[in-house]
C-alpha cells in the first residue's frame, strides 16, 4: 500500500464506487485516529476532500466506513499525592466480553495512548493490545510521562460487536523533573 496525505492506494483491495461520501479512518501509523471523507475512487485508489495530517505509509492500516469508538479518560491522579508529581505508564490491560466480527479483521486491536498536558493531540507512544485474546492477556506496553496524563482506548472497525467493561493502566508517579533542578 502507498499514499500521500490526499490519496491512499491498496493494490491488494479493489474498492467501489459506492464508496464516495463514506469515512475511511486511519487505525494505525501518523495518522491514527484520524476520518476523511472519500470523494472520489478509482479501483485501487481512494481520494480523499481533505488530507489527512500526515503522509499515509506501506503498512499503516485503515478502515472504510467503520464506526469509531474512543474513550478519554480522566487524567491520572490519587488525592494523597501532589498534583505536580510526575505520573509515568507503563502498561495497559483491557478487559472485554461479547466480542464477535474480529477473525480475520486487519482492524483486530485496540489502540491505547494518552493526551499529555491537556492538549488536543495525543501522544506519538500507543500500546496496540490485541482485541481477540483472552482478557487476562489483553495487555500491551505504553510509555508515556508527565504531570498531566489522560489515557485513551480507541477501536476502529466494521461489522464488530464488544462491550468494554475495564481499562487499567499500570503507572507509577515520582517528583516533577523541576524539583532537582
Amino acid at each position: 500500500m502507498g499514499a500521500n496525505g490526499t490519496t491512499l492506494t491498496d493494490t491488494a483491495a479493489t474498492f467501489h464506487a459506492d464508496m464516495v461520501g463514506a469515512m475511511c479512518y486511519m487505525t494505525s501509523g501518523d495518522s491514527a485516529g484520524e476520518g476523511r471523507e472519500i470523494a472520489s475512487v478509482a479501483s485501487t485508489t481512494l481520494t480523499f476532500t481533505a488530507p489527512f495530517s500526515h503522509e499515509i505509509n506501506t503498512g499503516d492500516r485503515y478502515c472504510v466506513g467503520g464506526v469509531p469508538f474512543k474513550a478519554r479518560c480522566w487524567p491520572l491522579q490519587n488525592p494523597d499525592v501532589s498534583r505536580f508529581n510526575r505520573w509515568t505508564t507503563a502498561g495497559v490491560m483491557l478487559k472485554c466480553r461479547k466480542l464477535s466480527g474480529f477473525t480475520s479483521n486487519d482492524n483486530d486491536y485496540w489502540r491505547v495512548g494518552a493526551y499529555r498536558g491537556n492538549r488536543k493531540r495525543e501522544e506519538t507512544n500507543v500500546a496496540y493490545v490485541d482485541v481477540t485474546q483472552n482478557p487476562s492477556d489483553s495487555a500491551g506496553a505504553l510509555n508515556v510521562d508527565g504531570v498531566d496524563i489522560e489515557p485513551f482506548v480507541e477501536q476502529i472497525s466494521a461489522g464488530t460487536v464488544f462491550e468494554l467493561t475495564d481499562a487499567e493502566f499500570n503507572v507509577s508517579w515520582t517528583d516533577s523533573r523541576a524539583i532537582n533542578e
